[in-house]
């Protein structure tokens, strides 16, 4: 390729490059964290039902019920997507 034709070719940045990535990480963050913002709102019910105290958010972020729900989730997704390839 010659330097005339390389110098007219425009130059993408890294945005343009990684769109699709950042954008898929970006959905990936937002819906963690909109689980665990509605998880925390479901345990915090159940523990008012049940006379308990409510937990703050980072407590429950560190909470079995919280890592449980993701797992449980993630379980869920990987084994659909193993169904649809094999």
């Amino acid at each position: 390729m010659s330097k005339a034709t390389r110098e007219n070719k425009p130059v993408h940045g890294f945005l343009y490059k990684n769109s699709l990535t950042l954008v898929f990480m970006l959905l990936f963050i937002l819906t963690l964290i909109a689980q665990a913002y509605f998880g925390w709102q479901e345990h915090n019910e159940n523990l008012q039902d049940n006379g308990s105290q409510e937990i703050s958010f980072p407590g429950y972020l560190q909470s079995g019920h919280f890592i449980q729900a993701t797992f449980e989730n993630w379980e869920s997704e990987f084994l659909q997507m193993a169904l649809l390839l094999f």
